[in-house]
C-alpha cells in the first residue's frame, strides 16, 4: 500500500510516500511543493496537477491530509482551505481516498504528545523511518500525516476485529 501524506501551506506544500507491506512502515519520498504561478488561481492548479502526477506516477491507494480546522487569520484560514480542496479534487479523480486529521492527532501519532514542536516531529520522524536525507520541515510534517494514517487505520483494524 502507497500512502501519500500532504502538509497543506499556502507557501510551501509538504508531501511524503511511505510505502507499507505487511505492517512495517518504509520510507519511499518526499518533496516540497513551492507553487508556481502568478495568482491564487494558478497556483492552485499547480498543487492539483502535481499532487495528481504523484497520485498517478507512484500508484498512491490513500491520501492523508492535515486539516488545520482555524488560524488566527481569517484570510490564511481560507486560503490554506482551497489548497487542500485542490488537493482532495485531484486524489478524487484519480479516485483515491482522502482521510483527513487536526495538527493534534498526527503529532500525537507520531510523538505521543499533541503539542509537540516540529523540531520533536521532524526527530521522531527520521527514528521511526530511519531517515536522515530530508531537507524540509514539511516533509517531515507530511511523513507524519502518512505514518498517522498507518496508526489509525491499524486501530480502526483491530476494532473491527474484536
Amino acid at each position: 500500500m502507497n500512502i501519500l501524506g500532504i502538509d497543506p501551506g499556502t507557501r510551501f506544500l509538504g508531501w511524503g510516500i511511505l510505502n507499507q507491506l505487511e505492517g512495517v512502515n518504509r520510507y519511499s519520498q518526499s518533496g516540497r511543493l513551492v507553487p508556481k504561478g502568478d495568482d491564487k488561481c494558478q497556483k492552485l492548479q499547480d498543487i492539483f496537477s502535481t499532487i495528481r502526477k504523484i497520485i498517478k506516477d507512484q500508484q498512491i491507494d490513500v491520501v492523508a491530509i492535515e486539516r488545520t480546522f482555524y488560524s488566527k487569520n481569517i484570510q490564511t484560514t481560507l486560503r490554506l482551505g482551497e489548497v487542500i480542496a485542490a488537493v482532495i479534487l485531484a486524489a478524487m479523480e484519480e479516485g483515491i481516498t482522502v482521510e483527513e486529521y487536526p495538527p493534534k492527532l498526527v503529532k500525537q501519532s507520531v510523538t505521543g504528545n499533541g503539542n509537540a514542536s516540529k523540531s520533536q516531529v521532524a526527530f521522531m520522524v527520521s527514528k521511526i523511518l530511519n531517515v536522515k536525507s530530508i531537507k524540509s520541515a514539511d516533509e517531515y510534517d507530511a511523513l507524519a500525516v502518512s505514518l498517522c494514517w498507518t496508526q489509525r487505520s491499524r486501530r480502526d483494524r483491530l476494532i473491527l476485529k474484536s
